[in-house]
């Protein structure tokens, strides 16, 4: 009922303020990284409300190093847009990384899980909380196997 009554009021932006209200606006369109941004600040925030600044602080450079590893593979595409491929491509990376044909592996498996749950996590819950059932099963982060 607000909604109604709220296009009948007198205004200058009625237009716009109508096609708000009613629903017909498109969401806003949002990058890999300005989800992280809301991730952290909406999603998160009950997750680091007890924890001390230097926690707080690591939390945040972990997080945002996968992002990073993300964005120099893929760029900061808008999460929307991200297939099945974009999230093997740092999968693969890091499983060269770690399980490496040409010798001894660069990293262990243990800071490669990090920052492939650490993107997962972020693209999957993504700026809404909503989870992949958005995009469908096939593109979600990466295999599970």
């Amino acid at each position: 009922m607000k909604r109604i009554e709220t296009l009948l009021v007198p205004s200058n932006q009625q237009g716009a303020v109508a096609s708000a209200v009613l629903g017909s606006v498109d969401e806003p369109k949002v990058t890999f990284s300005q989800a992280f941004q809301i991730y952290r600040s909406q999603i998160a925030a009950d997750q680091l409300r007890d924890k001390s600044e230097a926690q707080r602080r690591k939390w945040q450079q972990q997080k945002q190093s996968a992002i990073n590893y993300f964005i120099e593979i893929n760029e900061d595409k808008l999460i929307d847009d991200i297939t099945r491929a974009d999230a093997l491509k740092p999968y693969n990376f890091w499983l060269g990384r770690i399980a490496s044909e040409k010798g001894e592996a660069a990293h262990t498996a243990t800071a490669g899980n990090r920052i492939i749950a650490d993107l997962r996590i972020i693209y999957g819950r993504d700026y809404n909380g909503s989870g992949c059932h958005r995009r469908g099963d096939e593109s979600c982060m990466a295999p599970t196997s």
